[in-house]
């Protein structure tokens, strides 16, 4: 039987947040209304389940969220052309981490924030019960908004303008930047004819190490240790990437800060 919430909403941008929200709606039986997007993309079983917009001046005015997962620059920009009824009589609640109900211009009278934190790409598998969600909004808008989060996660909060704000800061951190060490070390390997997967074993025991303790008592490594005869010879290495060099340099010295390198 199809679950029936009494709330439908309308995602506008189809990047990887709304792509992947749009399937989970799809899949829990939430009624999407309509997409919009600023540029045509080519039919999905997603877009092709709802009307797709590209003139965001004749969005449909029938939902009863809608959900800017555009990038945060695009926000404000994106909510000031929604049509004036949506403004006035619709919840609107954009999904960034770093942006508070303050984004919006003042004539949106139910701004809100719906702000599911993980990791979004394309073609990846998202554990959505695990997946925290942060609400903002007057009262009537967080208690909506926790209402369809709550039809997707079993994680749903509602914390302080700063709080959100700092754990955005933390996730790009614990995040985005080891993500990008990944990136550095998996060209490294193949500079030298060896392949990533040499490293998934470690990687994956630094994982679940998480699980168990504090990253900080995980810490392993040279740094660590103060063995600077290691990093001295790392370090050399690295001498013809100097971007790589000073990464390795400036993070082994957060490590240990008596390191003299």
């Amino acid at each position: 039987m199809e679950r029936q919430i009494g709330l439908s909403v309308c995602i506008l941008g189809l990047g990887n947040v709304g792509q992947h929200l749009a399937s989970i709606f799809q899949d829990r039986n939430i009624p999407v209304r309509a997409f919009y997007n600023r540029t045509s993309i080519s039919p999905t079983s997603i877009s092709a389940s709802a009307p797709l917009y590209n003139d965001i001046g004749k969005l449909t005015t029938e939902a009863d969220i809608y959900i800017l997962a555009v990038s945060d620059d695009a926000v404000r920009r994106v909510a000031e052309l929604l049509p004036n009824t949506v403004k006035e009589k619709k919840i609107i609640a954009h999904t960034s981490g770093i942006h508070t109900l303050d984004i919006f211009p003042s004539e949106i009278k139910h701004p809100g924030v719906f702000y599911p934190l993980n990791t979004f790409s394309d073609q990846q598998s998202i554990n959505w019960e695990s997946t925290p969600f942060y609400i903002s909004g007057d009262t009537n808008t967080s208690k909506n908004l926790r209402k369809l989060a709550h039809l997707i996660s079993e994680r749903v909060y509602t914390i302080s303008d700063k709080q959100k704000s700092i754990l955005h800061v933390a996730a790009v951190i614990a995040n985005n930047f080891p993500n990008h060490l990944f990136a550095q070390a998996d060209a490294l390997l193949k500079e030298n004819d060896l392949d990533f997967s040499h490293l998934l074993p470690l990687i994956n025991t630094m994982v679940r190490n998480l699980d168990e303790k504090s990253a900080a008592s995980s810490q392993t490594g040279p740094a660590i240790r103060g063995d600077e005869q290691t990093i001295s010879k790392h370090l050399e290495l690295l001498k013809n990437k100097p971007e790589l060099h000073e990464i390795y340099k400036t993070l082994s010295k957060s490590i240990n800060k008596k390191l003299d390198i």
